[in-house]
């Protein structure tokens, strides 16, 4: 799974959580006499949930969270540790372990703080985890239960591997052109409704 696809399909999965809340938002709001009697305590409840939806379906995060485990393992196992890894560009970050370290974290810091940027981030990372289909290899996925050593891989040029993926291999292209709409519709959507710095400052459309 390469970055368009990583990038693209985990936008969409932040899109289509962000929809899902909305309605059942819309559905929960209070209609009957009773409720609107304690509209106050209702109106406060809704606006937190809100703000800390808005907060956990911030979109840089998520997007950030799905190329995190290969801006870091890549460099360190393909480039900067390549023999101590054995050539591996999928280590530390691409394991259970990772995502719920930082999982945990951002739960504490919603929890206690109200702040979920690091959640968003963290469900970034395990869409990234998913679409790698890290559960065929599992003693990375769940390293260290399964041993210290991550495996071997193959002693190959991986930028010359990715383009020959690209032209050989259905299984790389196909994500990417299924993640490629994503990213050019959320793109065109900031553009045209002149929303691109708001995204950017607070990870909204």
């Amino acid at each position: 799974m390469l970055l368009l696809a990583h990038i693209g399909i985990t936008l969409g999965v932040a899109l289509a959580g962000d929809q899902i809340f909305n309605l059942c938002q819309k559905h929960s709001s209070p209609t009957s006499p009773t409720a609107e009697a304690s509209g106050t305590e209702d109106q406060t409840s809704a606006s937190l949930q809100t703000s800390i939806a808005r907060n956990l379906f911030d979109f840089r995060f998520w997007i950030i969270g799905s190329i995190l485990p290969d801006l870091i393992d890549k460099p360190v196992g393909h480039f900067l540790f390549q023999q101590a890894f054995h050539n591996n560009g999928r280590i530390f970050s691409h394991t259970l372990l990772f995502f719920l370290v930082i999982f945990a974290i951002g739960l504490y810091l919603g929890i206690s703080r109200k702040k979920m940027w690091l959640l968003a981030l963290s469900l970034g990372v395990l869409v990234h985890l998913v679409l790698d289909s890290l559960w065929t290899t599992p003693r990375t996925l769940f390293w260290p239960l399964l041993g210290w050593n991550f495996p071997y891989s193959p002693d190959y040029n991986w930028t010359l591997s990715i383009l020959w993926e690209y032209v050989h291999d259905p299984r790389a292209y196909i994500p990417e052109l299924i993640g490629l709409p994503f990213i050019i519709w959320f793109i065109y959507k900031l553009i045209h409704e002149k929303r691109l710095g708001s995204f950017l400052r607070h990870g909204h459309y």
